[in-house]
């Protein structure tokens, strides 16, 4: 099996595909695509952005933004969706390790070596944690395989994705969680900013109100939900905006108005940067 750039690959239909992976793959996603809640029993989800971003949404509202060079983990039995019940634009390459996969399915692993894999990985909760370059490196290198198979490929695909795994436990292993107080300040800035979708908003007020610089405070913005305050207002108005436009037939320059964008132009540059569309195309698409 060979992929193009803008393509995808189940790794389950790979020949040699590990006796470990219970589900997997690489996704190039050009623009948005559906994806409604659900959830998986046989193991966690393992999630690497390579480009762009999007966000899960858990329960009770719990979001997971990652961008890219970041590992996101949902764990088995979790329901969660795309943020809209979509994908947003992003490349993306995603393992479900089996649970308990039988001495025979342990692929390349030591049995003993792998329940310490999968020990670590419910340890870690449901959440998103930075990469690391042998991870970024693994992940490119299987594409790039994949894309233009050579001699004994399904065995080295086989290796790659074992080396994934484990640059991936190794991830999770290295980052400690946010703190609990950094999540409650960050918090209050998130619904700040979520008050003011529609009005212009200084950064640097924002953070004199948390007591902190305005690069302090996008450090920290950055750190527990994966990217800047700027960006977190692009991406609220942006979704607020195809909410409008699927729900209404509100004027495009008024929904522009209404979500503080200076203009017309400004507004449709913007939102088919985010979602591969221009208002009027994602409108008549509804």
């Amino acid at each position: 099996m060979t992929l193009t750039h803008r393509s995808g690959c189940d790794f389950r239909e790979l020949a040699g595909a590990p006796g470990w992976l219970a589900a997997g793959g690489y996704h190039f996603y050009n623009h948005t695509i559906d994806l409604f809640s659900h959830r998986h029993s046989c193991g966690p989800e393992l999630t690497l952005v390579l480009k762009g971003a999007t966000t899960w949404v858990l329960p009770d509202g719990v979001e997971l933004t990652q961008p890219a060079d970041t590992l996101g983990i949902v764990q088995p039995g979790i329901d969660h969706r795309g943020r809209c019940d979509v994908i947003e634009p992003c490349a993306l390459l995603w393992l479900i390790p089996e649970l308990e996969p039988g001495p025979e399915g342990c692929g390349g692993f030591r049995p003993e070596e792998y329940r310490e894999l999968v020990a670590g990985f419910a340890a870690a909760g449901s959440r998103v944690v930075g990469g690391s370059a042998g991870l970024n490196a693994a992940a490119r290198r299987l594409v790039a395989e994949l894309a233009a198979p050579g001699p004994a490929s399904s065995s080295l695909t086989a290796l790659l994705l074992a080396q994934i795994l484990i640059e991936m436990a190794r991830c999770l292993d290295r980052r400690a969680g946010v703190a609990t107080a950094d999540r409650l300040l960050m918090g209050k800035v998130r619904r700040r900013l979520d008050e003011n979708l529609g009005r212009s908003v200084s950064i640097a007020a924002v953070a004199d109100e948390a007591g902190l610089t305005a690069a302090a405070l996008s450090r920290r913005f950055r750190r527990v939900f994966g990217l800047s305050p700027v960006e977190y207002l692009l991406r609220e108005r942006i979704a607020a905006a195809e909410r409008d436009l699927g729900a209404g037939s509100d004027a495009i320059a008024m929904i522009a108005c209404r979500y503080g964008f200076s203009s017309s132009q400004h507004f449709a540059s913007a939102f088919k940067r985010r979602t591969g569309r221009t208002p009027g195309e994602f409108r008549l698409k509804k």
